[in-house]
């Protein structure tokens, strides 16, 4: 049986389709993750070559199914990662999904140069790793965008799951000795922590210039979200950057809000994207509407023969809200710069 003929359903050639993207940027292709990191998450994931495993693929699809009713019931998903075959099922569905989601952002940031290394030493942080879902996606655009890639990289993920520290370590580490021309990585490190235990990391020397979570602030309750702004700025170099991504549903989104305010309320973090000004959103008290994308992307076999398993829909599109935030870039528009008596909305 052929790939084509194994995906059924999606034999079909899709029409292209640009969603939605970040502001001004535009694209005339859909986004796509490389075939190297395609098919090391499919080996990681059990199928080892096309036509895959009938069996192999249920069993995903059935763990996958589990880990969306987990977070659809509002359980605690602490639980998911510390089940081999929840996190396998995590790493080739999920994973690649959120992965591609850096993409549009990052082509932001560098379109306004706002992404720098002095030093030629681009430092990252990952809160929340898991299963090194960030890191991954970020070698992946490097290795696609090697005119941004004129640097080393200092990696560091932290996670609470010491079963996704040991997976995120393999995984960057396969990555980069299957993909020779992404940038040389000097260190990495995956370190055990909860979100409390930041400022174990606080140092002179040891601040970063890009710091990222990923579906993370949805997981924090909102008492804890001051708390955690000053933990996170405290990390980040005089000229970093901050990339929140969220799950980009209704109820998380109103979290992200929140936790905007706290990080603004800090005279030195500027809003870069996606809002135009730092002000409070024209959204926060909207209970029908919120802020998120829907990015076009060409998914990996794996993941379309899981959506048809599953009838989820990545396929077609990943959804999520985000926010970037800097230190030396300050936003594009502010409230004083509208004229007397005319506001930005």
């Amino acid at each position: 049986m052929s790939a084509t003929q194994q995906m059924g359903v999606f034999q079909q050639p899709a029409k292209t389709l640009i969603l939605s993207e970040p502001r001004t940027m535009s694209r005339t292709t859909p986004y796509a993750l490389s075939k190297t990191l395609e098919q090391l998450l499919a080996r990681q994931a059990g199928l080892e070559k096309e036509p895959y495993s009938n069996k192999v693929l249920a069993q995903l699809a059935r763990a996958v199914q589990k880990i969306a009713d987990t977070y659809t019931e509002g359980k605690a998903p602490r639980a998911l990662f510390s089940n081999p075959a929840l996190r396998t099922a995590y790493t080739g569905y999920y994973l690649p999904c959120n992965a591609i989601k850096l993409f549009p952002i990052l082509n932001e940031l560098f379109r306004r140069k706002a992404l720098s290394c002095p030093d030629g030493s681009l430092r990252v942080l990952d809160l929340g790793c898991g299963p090194g879902t960030l890191l991954a996606g970020l070698l992946d655009y490097f290795l696609q965008h090697r005119e941004h890639a004129g640097f080393t990289l200092d990696l560091t993920g932290i996670d609470r799951d010491p079963g996704n520290c040991s997976t995120a370590h393999s995984l960057i580490e396969e990555f980069t000795a299957a993909a020779p021309d992404a940038p040389t990585v000097t260190s990495t490190r995956f370190l055990q922590r909860d979100m409390h235990s930041l400022d174990r990391l606080t140092t002179a020397s040891n601040t970063f210039d890009l710091i990222m979570a990923g579906n993370l602030i949805n997981e924090l309750p909102p008492r804890e979200f001051d708390d955690f702004a000053r933990r996170v700025t405290k990390l980040l170099k005089s000229t970093g950057s901050l990339i929140i991504l969220d799950p980009g549903t209704r109820s998380s989104f109103k979290n992200l809000l929140m936790f905007r305010g706290e990080l603004l309320a800090r005279e030195d973090m500027h809003l870069f994207a996606p809002c135009l000004h730092p002000d409070v959103c024209p959204l926060q008290d909207c209970d029908q509407a919120w802020c998120h994308e829907k990015v076009s992307w060409t998914p990996p076999l794996h993941v379309k023969l899981i959506d048809q398993r599953t009838g989820f829909t990545k396929y077609k599109g990943v959804k999520f809200s985000y926010m970037v935030a800097t230190r030396g870039t300050p936003p594009l528009l502010s409230p004083e710069n509208a004229a007397p008596g005319e506001s930005l909305w």
